[in-house]
């Protein structure tokens, strides 16, 4: 039975072995058809090739995919960089008159809002010791040059001393100029307009006592109006006497051309800023003194630099730059650009290096591009 079992194995892997041999040469043979037919395939293909080629040239060139830009050329032109401070107008002839003297209220002959002209009349303090003064001054003062009239009579006819002429003479003197200081005192006690204008406030009621110093009156004038600005110190030496200035008035919601007339020289040591002036006579508007306004200050300025729309420069780690159109050769490409930048104002930008004038930079599109990248140029309109 052993010998038998034996030899059925031995008889399943010889039948094993043939089968195995017999699929390994149908899969070489296969294989050998396959490389024919491929070779043919390929001789066909490179046939065909050939033929549509030369028919039609552009057969399979590579479709390159660009983007759509249009372009600017780099000017040159005047710009100047602002920038903005609030001001008040303010009014040279706008005073408060105060008591010189003491005194009561007597009359007030003028409101607020009346117009008045120069040396007019306002009100009057109380005068009475005054006048009394006066007239008691006045009787010693006539009693006094009687004396010195006959003391100078005698003194010609060599009659009395020389100091007795001298004491009359002194009397006189000295009475006429307490009388002038009375008077003077008197004229104190009539508040008058020191020039023409209105009449802004009067803080004080008739039969009030005004102690020396006390407001009365305040007058003001809208003919010497000028606007008044702080300025901070880091602006000093940036503008000058005659600058042309644009004035908003928010008021009014118009803008006004005017100039500075000063600069001051001086810092104010509270908030580090300095004064400017700007002249408003030449300026058709009806203002007020404390009106607000905002002024527009030219701090920089170039007759001829490379100007930009600030909004097509972008930044990497380098820094700023812009894309401009050149030609590879084989089409036209997007090439960046580093640039060195000043000043912005209004969208625009100044560029100091990088750029040349009339160079073609792109100005729209721009944020689609990477350097290298394919590009055709379109008409803005489009």
């Amino acid at each position: 039975m052993k010998h038998t079992s034996k030899s059925l194995l031995f008889i399943f892997l010889i039948l094993a072995a043939c089968s195995q041999n017999t699929t390994l040469d149908e899969k070489k043979s296969e294989l050998a058809d396959l490389r024919t037919q491929s070779k043919e395939l390929n001789q066909k293909i490179k046939a065909l090739e050939g033929e549509i080629k030369t028919e039609d040239p552009t057969f399979e060139q590579v479709q390159v995919q660009t983007t759509l830009v249009s372009v600017m050329e780099v000017p040159t032109k005047e710009f100047h960089h602002k920038i903005e401070v609030r001001g008040s107008v303010e009014s040279r002839r706008n005073i408060m008159i105060s008591a010189e003297i003491p005194g009561r209220i007597n009359e007030i002959k003028v409101r607020e809002g009346e117009r008045v002209t120069k040396g007019q009349l306002l009100m009057v303090l109380d005068a009475e010791s005054i006048a009394r003064s006066i007239d008691e001054l006045k009787t010693q003062l006539d009693l006094a040059k009687i004396v010195y009239e006959r003391q100078t009579r005698l003194w010609q006819q060599n009659v009395g001393s020389e100091i007795q002429y001298l004491e009359a003479q002194n009397k006189v003197e000295s009475l006429e100029k307490r009388l002038a200081s009375l008077n003077t005192e008197l004229n104190k006690t009539r508040i008058k307009a020191p020039f023409s204008g209105s009449i802004d406030s009067v803080p004080i009621k008739e039969g009030e006592f005004a102690m020396m110093g006390m407001p009365l009156v305040r007058v003001v004038s809208l003919s010497e109006l000028y606007i008044k600005a702080d300025v901070s110190e880091r602006f000093v030496g940036k503008f000058e006497q005659g600058d042309v200035v644009e004035v908003y008035l928010p008021a009014n919601e118009e803008v006004v051309i005017s100039e500075i007339v000063a600069v001051s020289d001086v810092i104010n040591l509270e908030n580090r800023t300095f004064n400017v002036e700007v002249d408003l006579s030449s300026i058709n508007q009806e203002l007020k003194p404390n009106m607000m306004v905002i002024l527009q200050l030219t701090d920089y300025r170039n007759e001829n630099a490379m100007v930009i729309p600030t909004k097509i420069i972008q930044n990497d780690d380098i820094g700023p730059f812009v894309f401009k159109v050149t030609d590879n050769g084989s089409g036209k490409i997007a090439e960046k650009l580093h640039i060195e930048t000043g000043a912005s104002y209004r969208s625009m930008t100044e560029v100091f290096k990088g750029l040349t004038k009339g160079e073609q930079i792109i100005d729209q599109g721009f944020r689609e591009l990477s350097d290298g990248m394919a590009v055709r140029i379109v008409s803005t309109e489009s």
